[in-house]
């Protein structure tokens, strides 16, 4: 077998990782020695001595030695970091059943009639993976967000969240993101690792305590539950974190969280009482007609994109899809209008969930339409506070808008 690749990519790992699975195949023994730039005499006394025989000077009578010690052998030999194909034709076993990995940067096309691995370097969500698995996944992220806060001081926030988003496809998107099975289950365990890198904040004996945040920061990033139902809130009410419901994810989401979030809530360091952010879907245009054309028109593209059970290769019949559209603007909650309306419609929405924050998700699909919803609604809301000041809702109770 020929392992190839770029430096660094993790050829000679795989080739001592193979070499352990095989170990039963070969009962006789498993060698591995570093190829490199060396001359074949030293390669040769260097195996045999490790078999305990003793290194002809004459090249020609050690190789000899070698492969009548292998001929009666089962071994797994490794020939780690081959420069050029030449030692490693000489070193491979002539007869017997003993079997060769040779590692390279090269492809070795001279060594015929051998299986080929080629190693690409790491993706980079693999390469953040394996890194998390080595120095905890909550050290990554940390200080990742160390680094833009310490850019952008208090423009940063840090939201996480347990699931991928609430879609259907929720376990494929774990696999697209190269998230573990277990990663759902652990994550209370890894928010606390998160928690303690950014604020110093350990469950008592935690394995990672001693370890230091770097950029070490004077004000850490706030940090943002994120979930739509009750197995979210209550792990932000129990580390007192803020609460982000996803309430623009309409039946998906669940207003009993937020009930089971203020309820179960503990006050600690991190937080004095709840706080929630409720994301909203909002379309905004000129007029109220307006932006009633742009909500149908939007939903109907969205709606006709998801395939129907009972239509599934032919249109709907129009009522019945102006029906079904209409009710999917119900479910999601969607606030659309002119500027004023909106800001009435977030007002009494965010009165409903007792949000101390709105979200704004806008509901258009360019990024033109988005901006033009996002500029409206910003005209028609009250002045933002000053920088400084809390998030929390204003001296009118009105709740702060992001």
């Amino acid at each position: 077998m020929v392992v190839s690749g770029p430096v660094g990519v993790g050829k000679s790992a795989f080739a001592v990782h193979v070499a352990h699975l095989l170990a039963d195949t070969f009962p006789d023994g498993l060698i591995m020695t570093e190829l490199g730039n060396r001359p074949l005499g030293s390669v040769l006394r260097a195996l045999l001595d490790s078999v305990g025989l003793p290194g002809p000077q004459n090249v020609g009578q050690a190789l000899a030695r070698w492969r009548a010690w292998v001929a009666d052998r089962r071994i797994l030999l490794v020939l780690d970091d081959a420069v050029g194909q030449q030692t490693a034709l000489a070193l491979l076993p002539g007869s017997g059943a003993s079997c060769t990995v040779v590692t390279s940067r090269y492809r070795l096309s001279g060594l015929a009639a051998v299986a080929r691995v080629e190693l690409a370097p790491f993706r980079e969500a693999e390469a953040t993976e394996l890194l998390g698995r080595v120095v905890g996944f909550g050290r990554v992220m940390s200080e990742q967000f160390a680094v833009l806060q310490s850019l952008h001081e208090d423009r940063i926030d840090l939201g996480v969240g347990r699931a991928t988003g609430g879609t259907d496809s929720g376990t494929l998107l774990d696999r697209a993101l190269r998230r573990p099975p277990q990663a759902r289950a652990e994550f209370p365990q890894l928010l606390d690792e998160l928690v303690g890198f950014l604020y110093g904040r350990w469950p008592g004996g935690h394995a990672f305590e001693d370890l230091e945040l770097s950029p070490a920061l004077p004000v850490p990033p706030g940090v943002f539950v994120l979930g739509t139902s009750e197995n979210g809130a209550r792990v932000a009410a129990a580390r007192g974190l803020p609460f982000a419901y996803g309430a623009h994810l309409g039946p998906k989401s669940r207003p009993a969280s937020l009930d089971r979030y203020r309820s179960a809530f503990a006050p600690g360091p991190l937080g004095a009482s709840p706080y929630v952010i409720a994301s909203v879907n909002v379309q905004c245009a000129e007029t109220d007609a307006e932006a009633e054309r742009l909500a149908h028109d939007t939903a109907a593209a969205r709606f006709r994109q998801k395939p129907t059970a009972t239509f599934p290769e032919a249109a709907l019949p129009e009522p019945r899809e102006r029906y079904l559209i209409g009710r999917m603007m119900d479910d999601l909650r969607l606030v659309h209008g002119g500027p004023a309306t909106v800001a009435a419609g977030l007002l009494r929405l965010a009165a409903s969930l007792g949000a101390d924050e709105i979200m704004l998700v806008p509901y258009d699909i360019t990024a033109a339409d988005r901006a033009r919803t996002l500029r409206l609604t910003a005209a028609a809301w009250p002045s933002p506070p000053e920088r400084g000041r809390s998030r929390a809702a204003d001296r009118e109770g009105r709740p702060a808008v992001s």
